[in-house]
């Protein structure tokens, strides 16, 4: 199973997680936005492995050079989009990414990310049905390249892996989101709202 817990800020106390390491990163973090929203999703990491039955103290979290975190004995992806939270949890490579509607440049991104079937596909379809479409494919594609781990593709070209992706649209706030999470089989994926925690 893959557990992904969504939550939106105001979430939390503390002012620096656990793990120094990534209290070290993100006091580096000039952009008072950043800054928080990567306090905030790590927080809700420690929260969501605490949950799920996890011992922090034995968990010896590491950066990869591609700037991936990791950590010994669990599988886990992290996202966060204008004030919304996620963090899948998994015993297999996940990925996860959250996404707020709002208009883009779908017509760029389009020709950044997509392959060239899937160009196709989106050439056929109206203005704000493109912008929708755009947003849920960039979250479906980032989902899995947080997932692959290898960081060599273009995301032209992540639709020619064996990924499976989950895409569910939500609404925070009176706003609208996209989340995907992405994973190599079939797992069932379990929701957990939190609303707040210490």
């Amino acid at each position: 199973m893959i557990t992904v817990y969504l939550a939106v800020n105001p979430l939390y106390k503390a002012q620096k997680t656990l793990c120094e390491k990534r209290n070290e990163e993100i006091l580096n973090v000039k952009n008072q936005k950043v800054y928080t929203e990567k306090l905030q999703v790590w927080l809700l990491l420690e929260h969501s492995l605490k949950d799920c039955g996890f011992d922090l103290k034995k968990l010896n979290f590491e950066k990869l050079p591609s700037g991936k975190w990791i950590a010994n004995g669990v599988e886990f992806s992290l996202s966060h989009s204008n004030g919304v939270f996620a963090v899948a949890i998994s015993d297999e490579p996940v990925g996860v990414d959250v996404q707020k509607h709002t208009l883009i440049n779908h017509a760029r991104l389009a020709q950044k990310i997509l392959s060239t079937e899937e160009l196709k596909a989106y050439e056929n379809l109206s203005g704000k049905d493109k912008n929708e479409h755009i947003i849920k494919k960039w979250t479906e594609k980032e989902s899995i390249f947080k997932a692959y781990e290898k960081g060599d593709l273009k995301y032209c070209q992540l639709s020619n892996l064996n990924y499976l992706t989950q895409v569910k649209d939500f609404e925070f706030l009176g706003e609208k989101y996209s989340i995907s999470v992405s994973s190599k089989t079939d797992k069932k994926v379990e929701f957990v709202i939190v609303k707040y925690f210490d």
